[in-house]
């Protein structure tokens, strides 16, 4: 999976799905990796700062079930 982040290109190859679950657009997240040869930032590591987006999502679910 391939990202951006201040105008670096990024890669995710090991658990992309639950890059995907956890990450919308606009969210902060920290990052830890390294630059491979075509100067692409690989991500080793990453976390959500905040609520992840299936966080939100369950929440929001949550509360419509609650009021019916």
């Amino acid at each position: 999976m391939r990202f951006s982040l201040d105008g670096t290109n990024c890669l995710i190859a090991a658990h992309s799905l639950n890059f995907l679950a956890d990450v919308d657009e606009g969210m902060q997240v920290v990052v830890a990796g390294e630059f491979n040869d075509r100067k692409q930032f690989v991500v080793k590591k990453y976390s959500v700062i905040g609520k992840t987006k299936i966080m939100i999502e369950f929440e929001s679910l949550n509360r419509t079930l609650n009021t019916l």
